[in-house]
């Protein structure tokens, strides 16, 4: 039961990435009711090394049934990545999050992400993360994540 509920999040946080672009380019067409975001960088390394390509996710403690949105961003080869909203590296809005992360494969086939999480998904599920962050209305450093697989 634990496994079919991380697929559906997987796939519903797939959708939602896949969707971003079409989202925010509809978002821009009819006046502007974004929410200002700020800037979110951080570090994430697994066993010591970076986390290449690895998913960060923030959800908000308060849920905003106005604006569904999903901030999130990839680690890139050094272990740093930067939170996205509504285009890449824009930040996310001032809140409290929980941040959740997943490390999945890449499937050149069917040109998504998938497999099985890398990290076992013990860091996937927002209602059991411990990871929290705070975003101010200024640039947010997030302290280095470092985790064990």
């Amino acid at each position: 039961m634990e496994q079919a509920c991380g697929s559906r999040g997987r796939l519903r946080r797939a959708v939602l990435a896949a969707l971003a672009p079409v989202v925010c380019c509809l978002s821009s067409c009819g006046g502007s009711d974004r929410l200002p975001v700020f800037p979110v960088t951080g570090e994430l390394f697994v066993d010591g090394q970076p986390a290449f390509e690895a998913f960060v996710y923030l959800h908000a403690v308060k849920e905003d049934s106005e604006h569904l949105m999903q901030p999130y961003g990839q680690v890139d080869k050094d272990g740093k990545f930067a939170i996205a909203t509504y285009v890449s590296g824009d930040g996310a809005p001032p809140g409290e999050y929980i941040l959740t992360i997943e490390w999945l494969t890449f499937q050149p086939f069917g040109n998504q992400w998938g497999g099985p999480d890398k990290l076992g998904d013990k860091y996937s599920d927002p209602t059991k993360s411990e990871l929290r962050v705070t975003v101010k209305e200024e640039a947010t450093q997030i302290p280095r994540i470092s985790l064990t697989k």
